[in-house]
């Protein structure tokens, strides 16, 4: 019996055409991207919002590491504020990709195009403000922290690890995150897909 929930396929010559699995399968990754994505921009928004807060319950009470947090701050504001934007952006973006490709638009495939080229776009803008303003700038910080006296155990060993640890989470995210806009770049623009939607797209 068939089931009442799901869109009748369409029919050619009495035979069911049967949708391009990607279709449904990007469809559904960009909603749970988008979804991943607004979560993310609440977030940051909430530690811009609560920074104060946030920083004296992470410093417990060390004046240095406090301090280190204030200048890091201060230091990467204007990169922080430029990474929501182009997160917000690329949002939506995704967002509409994937509800076009789930109500199965004829569009859908270049609205997915166009957010894939936006989104790897946005990670190689990332990737150059990272090299160019936010490592050079964090580096600074911590190294007139570090000439001013040793400070705690705990402040030093932050500022030991730091340098490392943001340098490789800056360029290798980008670059781990433009896996997925390159998928759908691929496996979107195959034939049968755009094919399908073009036939039988709304």
């Amino acid at each position: 019996m068939d089931n009442p929930y799901e869109s009748p396929q369409p029919e050619l010559g009495g035979v069911s055409v049967i949708e391009p699995a990607p279709i449904k399968v990007f469809g559904i990754l960009h909603l749970v991207f988008g979804g991943i994505g607004i979560f993310g921009v609440l977030m940051s928004g909430g530690q811009l919002l609560f920074r104060e807060a946030m920083m004296k319950a992470s410093s417990a009470g060390d004046p240095a590491m406090a301090e280190i947090q204030r200048r890091l701050y201060e230091s990467t504001f204007m990169t922080t504020i430029i990474g929501l934007a182009i997160t917000l952006v690329v949002t939506v973006m995704i967002m509409r990709a994937g509800l076009k490709l789930v109500k199965k638009k004829r569009d859908a495939v270049s609205a997915s195009t166009l957010y894939s080229y936006v989104s790897i776009g946005a990670k190689i803008l990332t990737i150059i403000l990272t090299m160019t303003m936010t490592l050079p700038a964090m580096n600074a910080v911590l190294d007139e922290l570090a000439s001013k006296g040793p400070g705690s155990s705990q402040a030093a060993t932050m500022l030991s690890t730091m340098k490392v640890t943001m340098a490789l989470s800056g360029i290798g995210t980008p670059l781990l995150m433009s896996i997925y806009p390159v998928l759908c770049l691929v496996l979107l623009k195959k034939k049968p897909v755009q094919s399908y939607l073009e036939q039988y797209g709304k």
